[in-house]
């Protein structure tokens, strides 16, 4: 059972944490869910 939807939904979430380890600044954060 794999769904494309919950993947992707997983797939930000950790692209969101890495950014907020990588980078702890809300401008960040904003960008990469315009881009994504």
């Amino acid at each position: 059972m794999t769904n494309p939807e919950m993947i992707s939904h997983q797939w930000l979430q950790e692209r969101v944490q890495q950014l907020i380890e990588d980078n702890d600044t809300e401008l960040d954060l904003e960008e990469s869910l315009i881009l994504y």
